[in-house]
């Protein structure tokens, strides 16, 4: 998967106009379902488990809505 941010954004670093663009229009093509599970686990550094529990979600359900997100999000590059 290429990546959208070149440089790891934090507190030293904001993100590029052009990588906000990127990852809001990415973001903007996945179900609010696959973007909880996507953000919490990515962002957030939540496991599939904690996820599950967070959204009373089962931890398959999750898994496949952060699979769908990652290909999702791929096919936009």
């Amino acid at each position: 998967m290429r990546q959208l941010i070149t440089k790891p954004a934090g507190p030293d670093r904001e993100l590029t106009e052009d990588e906000r663009f990127k990852l809001n229009d990415a973001m903007s093509n996945l179900s609010e379902r696959e973007r909880q599970c996507f953000v919490l686990h990515v962002a957030f550094r939540f496991s599939m488990r904690q996820i599950a529990e967070e959204l009373d979600l089962k931890k398959r359900i999750v898994q496949t809505n952060i699979e769908r997100a990652k290909q999702k999000i791929e096919e936009n590059n």
